[in-house]
C-alpha cells in the first residue's frame, strides 16, 4: 500500500480553523493514516463527553466475550421492564427497541447491531449490564486509553447531573479506532465482526453526510447536550485513514455540519492523492 507524501496536509490547518471558526465551540481533532505515519492533531487530549461514541468500547468488550466463549452472538436475553432504564425508553432516548412493544427477547448479535446502526440506548444498557461496567472498563484500560470512562449507563441525566459522564479524547477514540482496524486488540475475524458492523451505522450528520457514499466508512456517532462527536475509519483507496472529531459547547446544528466539513476536508486531500 502506497504511503501518502507529507505535503497531502499541507495548510490544512488554516481550512479547519475557518471551519471550526463558522461553527464556534470547542473541537478536537486526530486524523491518521492507517498505513504510514502522516497525521493531523488539534485539542487531540480535550476531554468532552463521549456520548455514543463510547458504545464502541462496549462492542469490544462483547467481542472479547464472545471470543473467550463466555457468550455467543446467538445468545438470547430479556430486555429489560421499562422501569430498569426509564431514560432509555424515553421520546428523547435513541433507537427502535422502546418502541416494539411485542419483543422481550432479542440476540446479541441483534442487540450489538442496533446499538451501533441506530445508537439504541435500551440495547446499549442491556449489554452494559450483562457485561459488566467494570469489565468494559477494563477494556478501555487494556487499549492503553488515557481518558476514557464508562461512568453511567445512557440516558441516566440523574448520574450525569452529579457529575458521573462517560468521557474521552479524540486521540483515545482515534487509538481505539486504529487497533480495531489493525487487530492489534481483537483477532482478525473479530476485528472484521466489529467493523462490519461500524460500516453500517445509519447517521448521516457527520462524517458520512459529504464523503461520496461508494466509500466505505466504519464510525459511530454521538449526540449529547450541545456535543456533536464522530470517529471512524475512512476507506480511502490506497489512503485509509482514522478520524477522530469530538467536540463540546456547539450548537447541534452548527456541530454537525462542522463535523461533516472536516471528513470532507480530509476525506479530499487523501482522496486527491489516492488517485495520484
Amino acid at each position: 500500500m502506497r504511503k501518502a507524501p507529507n505535503d497531502v496536509l499541507a495548510g490544512i490547518d488554516e481550512d479547519v480553523h475557518k471551519i471550526i471558526a463558522r461553527a464556534s465551540g470547542n473541537f478536537g481533532i486526530a486524523v491518521k493514516m492507517l498505513q504510514g505515519d502522516l497525521s493531523f492533531f488539534h485539542n487531540e487530549h480535550m476531554l468532552c463527553p463521549a456520548a455514543s461514541t463510547i458504545k464502541i468500547h462496549i462492542l469490544l468488550e462483547l467481542l472479547t466475550q464472545v471470543r473467550t466463549g463466555k457468550h455467543s452472538l446467538d445468545e438470547l436475553v430479556d430486555l429489560p421492564p421499562r422501569q430498569a432504564y426509564e431514560g432509555a425508553w424515553s421520546a428523547a432516548a435513541s433507537g427502535v427497541l422502546k418502541e416494539l412493544e411485542s419483543v422481550r427477547q432479542i440476540s446479541l448479535k441483534d442487540a450489538t447491531t442496533l446499538m451501533i446502526i441506530v445508537s439504541d440506548n435500551v440495547a446499549v444498557n442491556l449489554l452494559i449490564d450483562l457485561l459488566g461496567m467494570n469489565r468494559i472498563q477494563e477494556t478501555i484500560q487494556v487499549l492503553g486509553l488515557k481518558k476514557t470512562m464508562l461512568m453511567r449507563r445512557m440516558m441516566d441525566l440523574e448520574s450525569s447531573h452529579k457529575g458521573l459522564e462517560n468521557v474521552s479524547t479524540p486521540h483515545d477514540l482515534m487509538l481505539t479506532m486504529e487497533k480495531l482496524a489493525k487487530a492489534q486488540f481483537l483477532d482478525a475475524q473479530s476485528s472484521q465482526i466489529g467493523l462490519d458492523v461500524l460500516s453500517k451505522t445509519q447517521d448521516m450528520f457527520g462524517l458520512r453526510r459529504l464523503i461520496p457514499e461508494a466509500i466505505r466508512i466504519e464510525h459511530k456517532t454521538g449526540e449529547f447536550f450541545n456535543v456533536c462527536n464522530d470517529v471512524g475509519i475512512v476507506r480511502v483507496p490506497d489512503n485509509p485513514f482514522v478520524i477522530s472529531i469530538m467536540s463540546k459547547n456547539v450548537n447541534l446544528v452548527n456541530g454537525w455540519d462542522a463535523v461533516a466539513e472536516l471528513g470532507k476536508v480530509f476525506y479530499e486531500r487523501f482522496s486527491k492523492n489516492s488517485r495520484g
